[in-house]
């Protein structure tokens, strides 16, 4: 799935799973939680992860997917990171859209 169809898929209010190849710059977002690759850092394809993407924007004027991690609220801003495009295109191995309204209870133990 290209990152305009992911946008395309999110503005039809679906979430989004990103399976990806992980890097440097995940385990250590910047400001905002915003995860763009380091020169020369490349996907580590040992080091697979889903993410959910729930939203879009930009970031310096780039296109940037909002991300919400499983690894809890001291990961990112809030649990959430904006992947930029630098970061997300070498990386993006599988994505799948959720097409059925999903009911899980909010307490810990259900998910």
């Amino acid at each position: 799935m290209s990152p305009r169809k992911i946008i395309e898929t999110l503005d039809q209010d679906r979430p989004v799973i990103l399976l990806l190849m992980l890097s440097t710059a995940f385990f250590a977002p910047g400001v905002y939680g915003v995860i763009d690759p380091a020169e020369g850092e490349y996907p580590e394809p040992a080091r697979r992860h889903a993410v959910v993407a729930c939203g879009h924007g930009e970031v310096n004027e780039r296109p940037a997917l909002l991300v919400r991690n499983s690894w809890g609220p001291k990961w990112g801003d809030g649990g959430c990171g904006w992947l930029t495009e630098a970061f997300l295109k070498p990386r993006l191995f599988a994505a799948a859209t959720l097409l059925e309204d999903v009911d899980v209870p909010c307490h810990p133990i259900a998910a």
